[in-house]
């Protein structure tokens, strides 16, 4: 008797778009983050711009190094009931989404004191963890589409849908920081104890809990999206 082989996984309809949305819902928080953090810290919250910038090293370094980690203990995970890549979406998502809204909320660091370690061990800490969690959820969510998308042609519409949803998250993430500047008096002077620096720390928070709402939305409608019970199917496993 010969066995008729599966055809081959495509992404379409609602799970085009529903996976695609990583694009869009990881990406604004990141963009924005990666845009406007320095500035909002040295700027506006008084931190020193050494200890700013070893933050966004470490994290980077360290992000890195739980990439590789993450795709071994991806990758070589059995298969459960909610799938085999799927759960490790709802594991990262909730520190994620803490701490990319956590990391707009530091203690102000003092006039005078830029060097103040609180403020620093505060971001330090906070950018780390979110980088952690931030290379799981990435990890997890490159690694779907060659399941996902078997055919040539189908992965050319996914990478369509994708790069323009990359798009607009940028846009969006470049223009909100300029938005909130035009309405400062003095851009120049914006330190969080100053009028302009006031406006700074009212808006940013609030549009980073708003960025970190859409990458909730967004990592759940992956979840909801993404078909992984094919898995049943595969013997090795």
């Amino acid at each position: 008797m010969v066995e008729t082989l599966p055809s081959p996984r495509e992404l379409k309809g609602k799970r085009l778009f529903g996976y695609s949305m990583g694009d869009l819902g990881m990406s604004l928080p990141n963009i924005f983050t990666g845009v406007f953090i320095f500035q909002y810290y040295v700027f506006t919250i008084n931190l020193s711009s050494i200890l700013v910038s070893i933050g966004i090293t470490t994290q980077l370094l360290i992000s890195a190094i739980f990439a590789i980690i993450f795709g071994v203990i991806v990758d070589n995970k059995k298969p459960g009931k909610m799938g085999k890549r799927r759960p490790f979406l709802l594991i990262g998502l909730p520190v994620w989404i803490a701490t990319t809204i956590l990391i707009w909320f530091p203690p102000l660091a003092p006039q005078g004191n830029s060097f103040y370690l609180p403020t620093a061990t505060y971001f330090w800490v906070v950018i780390i963890v979110r980088s952690v969690s931030r290379s799981l959820l990435f990890n997890v969510y490159i690694s779907m589409l060659p399941e996902q998308s078997q055919t040539q042609k189908n992965r050319e519409v996914v990478a369509s849908v994708r790069s323009a949803f990359m798009i607009i998250a940028s846009v969006i993430a470049l223009m909100l920081p300029l938005i909130v500047q035009s309405f400062l008096e003095d851009p120049k002077n914006a330190k969080w104890w100053e009028p302009s620096g006031k406006i700074v720390t009212t808006f940013i928070p609030l549009i980073g809990i708003g960025v970190a709402i859409i990458g909730l939305i967004s990592v759940l409608i992956i979840f909801f999206s993404v078909d992984e019970s094919f898995y049943k199917s595969i013997t090795n496993y």
